[in-house]
């Protein structure tokens, strides 16, 4: 549920920041923005029991 919501936070952050109109504080929002896109893709990517985010034992089934 957190990825989710710091996912969309982040988009809907990015699609209104082109509105500011000082540079240096579009730069900062824009930034902010996809570090929170980041970290909410990382936590939907997360497995249980790893201690990586994405990274850990794959079980392998019979097809």
């Amino acid at each position: 549920m957190l990825g989710w919501a710091l996912l969309a936070g982040g988009l809907a952050v990015l699609a209104t920041a082109v509105r500011i109109a000082p540079r240096g504080t579009r730069a900062l929002a824009q930034g902010a923005a996809m570090l929170a896109i980041a970290l909410g893709g990382l936590l939907l990517l997360h497995r249980p029991g790893s201690p990586l985010p994405g990274h850990g034992m794959r079980r392998w089934h019979q097809p």
